[in-house]
């Protein structure tokens, strides 16, 4: 347990020192640290698991190479202090951290195992804001309490003054997706029922899950980035060493129609 905590700050050290160099992306952001007057500054870009749709991890760190890899220093730590070993009767379930940061408008964002979500200045590590969904931790979780991280959906025709631009879509260890501004943290209150959907309620993904209808490449319940709504998914093939009739899961436009 206290490896995984460790893995955590040092993870988001790296990850602080890499994006303040990787350059591969420009965003920017104000500085908060404390000046009378916030200055501007220059940091990267990360917006998914795998960076890129495609889930390449490949970023183009052109100032670190061979010759200067070896003098990066820890920029900075953060501890969530979420953890659980599983002995207390208020929490009886084990946790481990298991969350890829994704990097999005100025923004480090990740999910804790007790399913808070955080966004942390990257150059300086300061915390922005936080989420709690309140999940029960007296609950005995069979899958630990993890969350393996967010994802980030952007409108890309928002009308003027629009809240939740970008949103952050983040699912908790009760069975809930949550849609929540990247800006400020708080719940997109026109996605699902204010700002949430119970993913075991069918009447909010339109049937309930049969673990014999979804591969790993497959989902039964996919759902509008904009509102929430379930949409029904066709039909497809299983992929090569999978097996059993399959519902795959959409692309889904950056448009509101159908929404």
């Amino acid at each position: 347990m206290k490896t995984k905590n460790v893995a955590l700050w040092v993870v988001q050290g790296l990850l602080a020192a890499l994006f303040l160099f990787a350059g591969f992306v420009s965003y920017s952001i104000m500085s908060a640290s404390g000046e009378d007057k916030p200055t501007p500054r220059t940091t990267s870009d990360w917006p998914s698991y795998g960076n890129d749709p495609g889930g390449m991890r490949y970023a183009r760190l052109t100032t670190i190479n061979p010759g200067n890899v070896s003098k990066l220093k820890q920029a900075w730590e953060y501890r969530t202090g979420d953890k659980s070993n599983g002995k207390r009767k208020d929490s009886p379930s084990t946790s481990a951290f298991e969350a890829t940061p994704i990097l999005v408008g100025g923004r480090l964002v990740f999910c804790t195992p007790f399913n808070r979500v955080i966004a942390l200045d990257p150059l300086i590590g300061k915390e922005l804001w936080v989420f709690d969904p309140h999940i029960d931790l007296k609950v005995f979780y069979e899958n630990q309490l993890a969350c393996r991280g967010v994802s980030q959906w952007m409108d890309q025709a928002p009308r003027p003054g629009q809240r939740c631009v970008t949103r952050i879509f983040t699912g908790t260890n009760d069975g809930r997706l949550i849609a929540l501004d990247a800006t400020d943290g708080q719940k997109c209150q026109d996605f699902g029922k204010t700002g949430e959907i119970d993913l075991r309620d069918p009447a909010d993904i339109g049937r309930r899950a049969d673990p014999n209808r979804v591969g790993p490449s497959c989902s039964c319940a996919p759902t509008c980035a904009l509102r929430g709504k379930h949409r029904t998914a066709p039909p497809c093939r299983p992929t090569p060493g999978e097996s059993g009739p399959h519902h795959r899961t959409p692309s889904i436009p950056h448009r509101r129609r159908g929404c």
